[in-house]
């Protein structure tokens, strides 16, 4: 697994120069541009698909299974890594995607997404603790799947971190290959995400 390098950078925070001219874009994931259709097994709703009008003509999809969300983007979106990656706490997703592009004459080339998951893990004591973590989503050409994580709760600057991975790792990341890394600090949510 190519993590080494990852790692580095993440854990040691290294600012580092972002893609040449990369910048920032933002969709909704809820209102008007979006079309929810039910999921039913025996006449019961179980979750739901809603697909909503992303940057650059790019499709959103979210899958939404047991209170769970995963989201994907592109025209065949349940064939990607990214539509079955669900996070195991209960959780759902932030109404704001940030899109991370560079300009290529007049066209807008997207690499990357930053969305927020809002996890509702539970303790050892059965306490529920809320934790907001965001998600770095590489984009096509090639396979849609996570990048790397930032525990918005354990870095000030989440923002910023999650803008870096995207714009350094997602284009060279192999889904099939690779693992998501914690950029900065791990905190709680890094035995959420990524294990021990």
């Amino acid at each position: 697994m190519r993590v080494a390098a990852a790692l580095c950078f993440v854990f040691l925070g290294a600012a580092g120069a972002q893609a040449q001219g990369a910048q920032s874009a933002y969709t909704r994931t809820g209102g008007a541009d979006c079309r929810t259709t039910p999921v039913m097994q025996d006449k019961i709703e179980i979750g739901a698909t809603t697909v909503c009008k992303g940057f650059a003509g790019i499709a959103v999809t979210q899958f939404e299974d047991d209170s769970r969300v995963a989201v994907s983007y592109g025209r065949k979106p349940s064939g990607e890594p990214a539509a079955s990656t669900f996070f195991g706490p209960l959780n759902s997703i932030g109404d704001m995607i940030e899109w991370r592009y560079v300009k290529s004459g007049d066209k807008s080339l997207p690499h990357a997404t930053i969305l927020r998951w809002r996890l509702s893990p539970v303790d050892e004591h059965d306490h529920v603790k809320k934790l907001d973590v965001l998600v770095v989503t590489r984009l096509a050409p090639g396979p849609v799947c996570h990048v790397a994580y930032v525990d918005a709760e354990a870095n000030p600057n989440a923002n910023e971190l999650a803008r870096q991975a995207a714009d350094r790792m997602a284009k060279s990341f192999r889904c099939e290959a690779d693992k998501p890394a914690m950029a900065g600090l791990p905190g709680r949510a890094a035995k959420i995400l990524i294990g021990p």
